[in-house]
Formats: C-alpha cells, sequence, structure tokens
C-alpha cells in the first residue's frame, strides 16, 4: 500500500513549511518537463481551469478522489463477499444479471485477476459480460495470444493454451441379472451411471467405453429413429469444450448407452424377469 501523507497539501503551503522553519528542499528537474503528461496538467490545464471555471478545482478534485477511495473499497469488499457466494467452484463465476452493473464488473475482473490473466481493461470485462447475457452456445473472447475466455451458456471459463487437458479415464464393471435397471445417472457426463442390456443381444460380446466422437449417432429407447449426440448434447445445454469428457458404451459396434441420458432401442430387458447385463460406469483418476 502506498501512503502519501502530503497528497492534499498544495505546493505553495509545503513551500511556505519548508522556508519558515529553515529546511532545504531539493527540486526534481523532470518536474518542469512538460513533455510529461502529469506535468502538463499540473503546469497548463489546472490553472487554466482554476482560472476560467473554478478558482477552487484543486479543492474538489481531492474530495472527489476521497470520496471514490472510500466507495473503491467499500465495492471492492461487496465484490468479493458477493463472488464468494456466487462461485459455481474455483474456476467458473456466476455473475447473477440481478446485481448492478458496477458489481458485476467489478467481480468478473476480480475474478480474471485471481485466475492469472495478465490484463482485463474495460473493454474486455464489458465484452464477457456481453457474451454472457446472451447465454448462446459456446462463444471465446481472446484476451492475449495466451490466455483466453470461453463462456459456454453464460457461464465463463478461464483457459491458458499451454496447459494440455488431461485425458479422461473411466472403468466399466457388468453382471448378470433379471429384470431391467433404469439408467440411474444424474445427467449427461455425471458419474457414476448405471443401466441394464438385454443378455441375449449382448451375448459374449464386450461392452467398451470410449469418448464421444463427432457423429457419434444413437437410436434412444422410446424415440423414433436416431438422433447425432451432437445435438443431444446441445439441447442438453453441455458445453463444447465439456464434450470430450462425456463417455459412451459401445457393443457390437453400436453406441448402446450414453450414460447419464437414455439407453439404445433395441437393447432393453425383455420385462421383469428377463435375463440382463448390468452395466455400471466410473470416473477413475488420470495416469
Amino acid at each position: 500500500r502506498i501512503i502519501r501523507p502530503m497528497l492534499d497539501l498544495p505546493r505553495t503551503e509545503i513551500l511556505r513549511w519548508l522556508h519558515e522553519n529553515g529546511y532545504a528542499w531539493r527540486e526534481d528537474a523532470s518536474n518542469a518537463d512538460e513533455q510529461f503528461l502529469r506535468n502538463r496538467v499540473r503546469h497548463t490545464i489546472l490553472p487554466l481551469l482554476e482560472g476560467e471555471l473554478n478558482p477552487n478545482l484543486r479543492e474538489t478534485l481531492l474530495r472527489t478522489m476521497d470520496i471514490l477511495r472510500e466507495e473503491n473499497v467499500w465495492m471492492e469488499q461487496m465484490a468479493g463477499e458477493t463472488s464468494g457466494f456466487a462461485a459455481v467452484d474455483g474456476t467458473k463465476p456466476e455473475v447473477p444479471s440481478t446485481l448492478p452493473l458496477a458489481l458485476r464488473r467489478r467481480i468478473l475482473r476480480k475474478w480474471l485477476f485471481e485466475q492469472g490473466a495478465a490484463e482485463a481493461d474495460f473493454d474486455a470485462v464489458e465484452k464477457i459480460l456481453a457474451l454472457m447475457a446472451a447465454g448462446n452456445g459456446t462463444t471465446t473472447f481472446e484476451l492475449n495470444d495466451k490466455q483466453r475466455v470461453v463462456v459456454e451458456y453464460g457461464i465463463p471459463r478461464f483457459e491458458e493454451r499451454d496447459h494440455p487437458l488431461s485425458e479422461p479415464q473411466w472403468m466399466l464393471t457388468r453382471e448378470p441379472g433379471t429384470g431391467w435397471r433404469k439408467d440411474h445417472g444424474k445427467g449427461i457426463g455425471i458419474l457414476p451411471a448405471e443401466a441394464s442390456f438385454n443378455a441375449r443381444k449382448v451375448g459374449s460380446s464386450p461392452i467398451e467405453v470410449r469418448g464421444y466422437r463427432s457423429g457419434d449417432r444413437i437410436a434412444p429407447l422410446g424415440m423414433e429413429g436416431s438422433r447425432k449426440l451432437q445435438d443431444i448434447l446441445t439441447d442438453q445445454k453441455i458445453p463444447r469444450a465439456q464434450r470430450a469428457n462425456i463417455p459412451v458404451v459401445i457393443c457390437r459396434g453400436e453406441i448402446i448407452w450414453l450414460p447419464g441420458y437414455r439407453t439404445a432401442r433395441g437393447w432393453e430387458v425383455q420385462g421383469d424377469t428377463g435375463k440382463s447385463v448390468h452395466a455400471r460406469i466410473e470416473q477413475t483418476p488420470a495416469g
């Protein structure tokens, strides 16, 4: 913190006190050089404004600075308290649109610097807030050549391009049984999840798991025809950057289950006593 005890004192008063008390001082020659903006303001612009508009301009500016300084402290405190309650996790804050715009700006700017942003000027904050308000799919704002903010359905995520994403790993287990165990997932990509399949249809074929790929399709149970997984994930508002972490379950070359969504038509268990294969999928640590 910088302490400036004589900031409120005019130069003339400081010089008068030095003269009266017999103190010597040194002048910084650069303070008279009007190539510097601060000196042009001090020696030319302020005297002009004082003469033409307000002879008490310096006192007015100092009083305004004091008011703004104290209000800034209060708003920073408010931004810290509000963002603490609104955070989804350490990397994805929520900035409710019901908050005053000034507070939303500060919350977002504070979060950007906490994430390690090298810069976050007014224009950047305004554009990111606009992308968040639109809430349309996935959009990106480039902060600089190494950092960007990806806004996914209104939620911002900070990215460093040099940080590789870890590859997801899943563990799928299966056991024989009877009856149908409905997909008990809590949502696409949220694990663990469980489901059942027709044992006769599965036969001795392996049930495997892999990541989502562009072009994948599934024939969802209870629906006609097939659907692109891309369309399903878009409808479910799964951010594009998270889709590589979405597992799909394969048997005999066909996607038979999108965990957390539905199993495929034609693989359902026949009745409550039909032979089935119960499957469970969960996330395992990478490495």
